[in-house]
């Protein structure tokens, strides 16, 4: 009875062992959610004080596992022609490119 009591226990951890592991490899790869929402407020605090005479909206959100960063997209609804990427690493907005897409 012994036995089958720590079996069953043993094979509970290695369960859930594994689990964890696949979450972990699934955001190194994929990013974390809720550094993704964290990028996109971020992304818009930048905006309204960087761009605020433009009318602009975050298109998307993306992971970047080359170096850990989001990519966020950004568009104007009113122009065709503004399009730009900002870079999201470590509570900051490191890149924009604002200047090389747009002007």
């Amino acid at each position: 009875m012994k036995k089958k009591a720590l079996l069953k226990i043993s094979a509970g951890i290695a369960a859930f062992l594994l689990i964890l592991a696949i979450f972990f490899m699934a955001n190194s790869f994929l990013g974390n959610p809720v550094s993704a929402k964290i990028a996109k407020g971020k992304a818009l605090v930048y905006i309204n004080d960087k761009y605020s005479h433009l009318n602009l909206e975050i298109k998307k959100v993306t992971y970047n596992p080359k170096d850990g960063s989001y990519l966020i997209s950004v568009s104007s609804s009113t122009s065709m022609d503004t399009h730009f990427f900002l870079s999201y690493r470590d509570g900051e907005i490191f890149k924009d490119d604002y200047e090389v897409s747009v002007l």
